[in-house]
């Protein structure tokens, strides 16, 4: 198992990739209007609708966000090897598991990018609509730890400070 040292400064250097790769997507090259209300579309007609006229900063939003998932799916996997480091567990089984969000966004951009393609959202709607909502289900408990392990570093990095305060007084 790797040290501790080791493995908070690979969460932070995940953590750092993640948050810049997320800042690129407000960038208007890749920006897409209402991508969490085109994600959660009800109907292929109200997929279509929120495509239309967005093909193209679509499909390259796509495309950086394979890169924000292999950021983030590192971000999840480094985020359970130190909570179990931190909790002295030997083993941890469900490991695997952090890659789940990442296959199933990039099961979703495909599918988006099939979607543009054929401008057909009738013929592969329903993957797509489970797709999303599986893989937003799975990315919430992974994004929840990922933010208490910050938490976590935060404050230990606060009272570390503190305590070389306390040391020079």
């Amino acid at each position: 198992m790797k040290s501790s040292k080791v493995l908070k400064q690979l969460w932070l250097a995940c953590f750092s990739a993640t948050a810049l790769t997320a800042t690129w997507f407000l960038a208007p090259y890749f920006k897409v209007e209402n991508i969490l209300a085109l994600q959660f579309s009800c109907t292929p007609g109200d997929l279509c609708f929120m495509i239309n006229g967005q093909e193209t900063a679509l499909r390259h939003n796509l495309l950086l966000d394979f890169g924000f998932i292999v950021c983030y799916t590192l971000l999840f996997y480094y985020s359970i090897q130190l909570m179990g480091h931190l909790l002295k567990l030997s083993k941890l089984h469900y490991t695997w598991l952090c890659l789940l969000p990442g296959l199933l966004d990039v099961a979703e951009n495909i599918i988006t990018l099939n979607i543009i393609d054929s401008n057909n959202c009738t013929a592969i709607f329903t993957p797509f609509f489970y797709i999303v909502r599986i893989k937003w289900l799975t990315v919430l408990p992974f994004g929840l730890l990922a933010l208490m392990m910050g938490v976590y570093l935060l404050l230990e990095y606060l009272d570390e400070q503190s305590c070389r305060r306390e040391k020079q007084k």
